[in-house]
């Protein structure tokens, strides 16, 4: 119960006390008169206090935390999202790998490849995501292969920004001659610090089959923010295959 309310009830029955003594003189008409003014006015104030209470506790509490974010990665709503498997020939520079350009005498690779986007939406809030990076799983029937921090495309480092409108290409996997040699890559490198850490010495096997699980991770706080799962498959004598994409 609220203080005012307990005093508004105390006032009431001194109220009720003091009319009933002083009823048999003008005195005291004027007295109980002064008294039911007062708590009626006490009533009316207290009435409009509580109704600018519920409405600040309604509009000026919640609904700011509602729109709170975490300051060291904000990933308050992205829309991410992934598009088909493509392939492309790919041409490794000094620090990163790049897209081939036609009729350039650069030796180029193939790689397998996945676009990971974040497009605003009409008429909804799309936030960045942050700082990201991937982590690829291959569940193989010759067994499982953890290949983490991923490998993305134009990008020295481990780790990509996606902010809103954003598109970001993740390499699979690469190899020297479309049919054979397929390989798993990673980017080990973080900062300018490090050493240039672009590793595909992690063999595919021979007639590889089974799935791969790509996770998205905030770099900050670590939380995996998106999932995707595919099937995938190396037959004798044929490319490297990916198929039946999942998101989640």
């Amino acid at each position: 119960m609220h203080v005012r309310e307990l005093i508004f009830q105390v006032g009431l029955v001194f109220l009720a006390i003091v009319l009933g003594k002083a009823l048999d003189s003008p005195f005291g008409y004027v007295i109980a008169g002064v008294f039911a003014i007062a708590f009626v006015v006490q009533w009316i104030l207290q009435r409009d206090s509580l109704a600018e209470s519920e409405e600040s506790s309604l509009f000026g509490v919640i609904l700011p935390a509602e729109r709170a974010t975490d300051a060291r990665n904000p990933v308050d709503n992205p829309n991410i999202t992934w598009t088909s498997i493509f392939i492309q020939k790919l041409v490794r520079e000094s620090k990163y790998l790049r897209p081939f350009v036609p009729n350039e005498a650069a030796p180029f690779m193939f790689a397998y490849m996945i676009q990971v986007a974040n497009p605003a939406v009409q008429g909804k809030d799309v936030t960045s995501a942050g700082q990201l990076k991937a982590q690829l799983r291959f569940k193989l029937k010759q067994g499982e292969y953890d290949i983490s921090p991923g490998a993305w495309l134009n990008e020295p480092f481990s780790s990509v920004r996606l902010d809103v409108g954003d598109q970001r290409s993740l390499i699979l996997a690469v190899s020297d001659s479309y049919i054979y040699d397929w390989k798993m890559i990673a980017n080990r490198r973080t900062s300018e610090n490090d050493m240039v850490a672009l590793d595909y010495s992690r063999d595919m096997p021979m007639q590889a089959e089974g799935s791969l699980e790509i996770n998205l991770v905030a770099y900050e706080s670590g939380n995996i923010l998106q999932t995707y799962t595919m099937k995938m498959r190396w037959p004798w004598q044929s490319s490297l295959d990916f198929y039946g994409m999942n998101e989640s």
